[in-house]
């Protein structure tokens, strides 16, 4: 909701200021993160994500099976094709996106994150009651691969279920 206001007034040339205040406190404890790597050419790393912690199957189950079904997919394409991709693909499925925050800023590794794509709420739009799938992205200087990837596999799942619905949008 507020996302669309800020874009109206950023699309009208509007001066806008926003203001945040955020009340945290660091707990000792452990956090789930789930992990899964496609091996590419490079150690760079393309990382989608997805949570695991909400109790419904659109927030976010349908973001982790997505996810998933990307990294089938492309994990099908190199072993029919015997090429590696250009870069290894891996998921993190954890608590909201907090599990990548704190490998990234704990974990040494090897990889360098080059792009991330983040799965949440997938195919339910609870403003209107019925499932659709929407593929949004606030585009870098070039569309994403995965986005393009996403699209192909959107349209050929219409194809398959006419009641299956797909919209994309690119916003600057």
């Amino acid at each position: 909701y507020f996302g669309r206001i800020l874009r109206k007034l950023l699309k009208e040339n509007k001066k806008v200021i926003l203001e945040a205040k955020v009340n945290a406190k660091l707990y000792d404890g452990y956090m789930p993160l789930v992990t899964a790597l496609l091996p590419g050419k490079t150690t760079d790393e393309v990382v989608l994500t997805a949570h695991m912690d909400e109790p419904g199957a659109s927030d976010n189950a349908s973001g982790t099976a997505v996810a998933m079904e990307v990294l089938i997919a492309l994990s099908n394409y190199v072993k029919k094709t015997k090429t590696p991709l250009k870069r290894s693909i891996r998921l993190f499925f954890s608590i909201e996106v907090r599990g990548l925050q704190g490998y990234l800023n704990t974990t040494t590794h090897n990889a360098k994150v080059v792009s991330g794509l983040d799965f949440d709420m997938l195919g339910y739009d609870h403003t209107k009651g019925n499932t659709h799938f929407d593929i949004q992205s606030a585009l870098p200087l070039a569309p994403s691969y995965i986005e393009i990837l996403l699209e192909n596999i959107a349209k050929k799942e219409t194809k398959i279920k006419p009641f299956f619905k797909t919209n994309t949008a690119r916003e600057v």
